[in-house]
């Protein structure tokens, strides 16, 4: 799978596997300590990013590293989002 650049840069080649038990439309990669959820660029999405940016510092959650816009067609209309989050224990 290809990676935006940003994204890719802090993966560095890591193998992963792919998480299908969620309920979402999102594609979700499962590395050894980050979790990298692909999904549309809509209100779900900016509604989890506020969530998870509130919930820091209140509760150990997965630290964000990187959130990505990357556009998926080529009429330049529809994007995905990459958040990237790390499990490491602080």
């Amino acid at each position: 799978m290809q990676f935006p650049e940003k994204i890719a840069a802090l993966l560095l080649g890591e193998e992963y596997r792919t998480d299908d038990i969620g309920m979402s439309n999102a594609s979700v990669l499962l590395f050894q300590d980050k979790v990298l959820k692909i999904q549309n660029d809509d209100a779900e999405a900016a509604n989890e990013y506020q969530m998870m940016t509130w919930l820091r510092g209140k509760k150990f959650i997965a630290a964000l590293l990187s959130m990505t816009k990357f556009q998926n067609n080529a009429f330049g209309r529809l994007f995905n989002l990459h958040l990237l989050y790390s499990y490491r224990q602080p």
